[in-house]
């Protein structure tokens, strides 16, 4: 628990400078538990905004990368959005959701997907500590990088040792019995 005490221990004054593009992106890996949601103003044909559509549609995707101030995500092909356009964002696990209102910073479309990013509006503080919360461990995970295993003993006998080590003095330590047959 120290350790939790010590990485979510946030106050207004270290999450204070808001940015543009300078905080640090972190790639989302498949196994990111959460489900995330886009709420994308409704669009026409011709791809412009439909007047009075304030409900807007939800879009679920795939987290590409998030940070402090933003985050991008990939999502059906037939998602429209445009540039400062404001949207709203979801994340949910279980019965537990935080919800974010946005804006559109980009939205490109591919053969068979889009991809928007959007940067958070947080509405007040208890918002932006809940969000960072998530972030920490996505952005420790991601700084974790495989140890040389000839630099390290192999101690336990019928396990594996791997050994993991990050720019954010983040170490990690995983033992795997050799007798699975994943390995």
């Amino acid at each position: 628990m120290l350790l939790f005490k010590k990485i979510l221990n946030f106050s207004k004054e270290t999450v204070a400078a808001g940015d543009k593009r300078q905080a640090e992106r972190y790639a989302v890996g498949p196994t990111f538990p959460f489900k995330s949601v886009l709420t994308l103003l409704g669009h026409d044909g011709e791809g412009n905004p439909i007047a009075g559509s304030d409900r807007g549609q939800d879009w679920a995707g795939r987290l590409t990368n998030i940070s402090a101030t933003g985050a991008s995500m990939q999502m059906h092909s037939a998602a429209v959005a445009i540039r400062g356009e404001p949207c709203h964002f979801k994340l949910s696990l279980d019965h537990y959701l935080i919800e974010i209102p946005s804006t559109i910073a980009f939205f490109r479309f591919y053969p068979q997907y889009a991809l928007c990013g959007f940067k958070f509006n947080f509405p007040e503080f208890e918002t932006q500590k809940a969000y960072l919360q998530i972030l920490e461990p996505v952005s420790l995970g991601a700084s974790l990088a495989p140890v040389d295993p000839k630099s390290f003993k192999q101690d336990a006998e019928g396990l594996v040792k791997e050994q993991y080590a990050g720019d954010k003095a983040a170490h990690g330590l995983a033992r795997h019995d050799r007798r699975d047959p994943q390995l």
